[in-house]
């Protein structure tokens, strides 16, 4: 996967769309740090593209959530604990109004 600069494509956006071209997948960086992936797309694919991208965020930040639980302890709870828990938020909320 090539890299180019946010300088580049501000600068020389023809160059980065040649790339783009050519490559279909380009890392922008802002000094020298990934900002941004920018992925070629057909017009009449754009909108599945733009699901399957959406799709793979969702299962990322899914496995975030799951590893934050597991090292937290959250992840053992059993379903009377959750429940407790659902509860004791409800009441807190009834009694705040």
């Amino acid at each position: 996967m090539k890299f180019v600069t946010q300088r580049d494509l501000r600068v020389e956006p023809g160059k980065v769309w040649k790339v783009l071209k050519e490559e279909r997948d380009v890392v922008v960086t802002f000094h020298g740090k990934p900002v941004a992936v920018m992925s070629a797309v057909e017009e009449g694919d754009f909108e599945a593209t733009l699901g399957d991208l959406r799709q793979a965020r969702a299962i990322r930040l899914l496995k975030e959530i799951q590893d934050l639980a597991k090292k937290s302890g959250l992840s053992k709870m059993t379903m009377a604990d959750i429940n407790r828990e659902i509860q004791a938020v409800r009441k807190r909320k009834r009694t705040s109004r």
